[in-house]
């Protein structure tokens, strides 16, 4: 079921042989899967316009989008574990290549949704069957794969903000996503040539009882689970209106606005890796817990900042915050996981934590359009308050 050749031993090398061409090829499909979603926010204003839709209309498209990634993390896992490694990646690459072909041509709302749903199927099945495959090639370094993996994801977020500025600048905001798909296609020809596996088409189990079972009787394993959520819970609420917020609450054009939108993702290309050393190295949840922190210090500076250079260090907290959570996480939730089972149990889990995750942007848009961002935002400094009581507790059991 794994990514390794057959007869080839994986060497947990992370920059050569066979264990770093396919941590190349899955970071790669991240990067890419990752560009659209993350191309969005920026993009949401002219969307907003060209489709003659609310904001709340757009903050519906967002959820939709991660609903659609939290249902589809079972299937994908459940996939990559019973059928093959190849065929969960794949079909989550195809899924996305058809998704931002929709929103490449979207001239109505619901072609719109069509798009996102697609997305959101993809990067649903994608993810878990990533995340399976590098947990097969790498043991001892697990966490820096899996950082190197998140780096890509914040690599995106620094290119959306050109893409974005680029196809509006020249075309229009659909155009981002030309370069997207040519990078998908792109993915799959490499992975299919370096990865060696097997493709096998048949229907996967998707038994659940076994599943839950196995997890409800992890010691500690719930207790994650709700971390999780509620962050992702923040993290989607945050990230897909900080450019708008920035705008309106801070007062910053489009153009800085897209810029510290891209820092954001910019501080995460070095602040993943380096939580995810950190958690081999220390532990997985004191790391969690020191990110929490940053994240309620970014925000809450971000909010009451009065001056560029309070915006700026908010902006950097709370992307050192956003990012560095997820390694040590990740890491700490496969390894709660038997080695067969990875994909699912990671899967169902992701369907679990970012289904409660992808209210994010709707209580964002129904919040702001009654009260304000600063309102929206500042709810999120509760819930970074619960997360900072269960991580601790977690560490401390630890």
């Amino acid at each position: 079921m794994n990514g390794a050749a057959p007869g080839e031993e994986t060497d947990e090398n992370l920059a050569s042989g066979h264990s770093g061409r396919i941590l190349l090829a899955v970071t790669l499909g991240t990067l890419c899967g990752q560009l659209g979603y993350l191309v969005l926010p920026p993009l949401l204003p002219e969307i907003v316009a060209t489709l003659s839709i609310s904001e709340t209309q757009a903050g519906i498209g967002l959820s939709v989008l991660a609903l659609l990634t939290a249902a589809f993390r079972y299937p994908g896992g459940r996939i990559a574990d019973d059928l093959s490694r190849n065929t969960a990646i794949v079909l989550g690459v195809l899924a996305l290549i058809v998704g931002y072909s929709f929103l490449a041509t979207s001239t109505r709302y619901t072609t719109f949704l069509l798009g996102v749903s697609f997305v959101g199927i993809g990067l649903g099945v994608y993810v878990p069957a990533g995340f399976a495959q590098l947990s097969d090639v790498f043991d001892r370094k697990r966490g820096r794969a899996f950082g190197l993996n998140d780096a890509a994801v914040s690599l995106a977020g620094v290119f959306a903000s050109g893409f974005a500025a680029v196809a509006v600048a020249i075309a229009t905001w659909r155009y981002a996503f030309a370069p997207i798909l040519i990078g998908l296609v792109s993915v799959v020809v490499l992975y299919d040539y370096w990865s060696k596996g097997t493709y096998v088409l048949e229907r996967p189990s998707l038994e659940v009882r076994p599943t839950l079972r196995r997890i409800a009787g992890t010691p500690g394993l719930r207790s994650m689970i709700l971390l999780a959520g509620l962050f992702m819970f923040v993290w989607n609420g945050t990230i897909s209106f900080l450019p708008i917020v920035l705008e309106t609450v801070q007062g910053l054009s489009r153009a800085e606005s897209t810029v510290a939108y891209a820092g954001v993702f910019a501080v995460g290309v070095l602040a993943t890796p380096f939580s995810g050393y950190c958690g081999d190295r220390a532990g997985a949840f004191p790391v969690v817990v020191a990110a929490i922190m940053s994240t309620i210090a970014g925000l809450a500076t971000l909010l009451l900042a009065a001056s560029t250079a309070g915006v700026v260090i908010g902006v950097v907290l709370l992307a050192a915050g956003l990012t560095g959570f997820w390694p040590p996480m990740s890491s700490a939730l496969v390894a709660a996981f038997p080695d067969e089972n990875t994909g699912g149990d990671y899967g169902i889990v992701g369907t679990v934590y970012m289904a409660f995750g992808s209210l994010g942007p709707t209580y964002v848009g129904v919040v702001s359009g009654r009260s304000g961002y600063t309102v929206a935002y500042g709810g999120f400094l509760f819930v970074l308050g619960a997360c900072a009581i269960v991580a601790s507790w977690l560490a401390l059991r630890r």
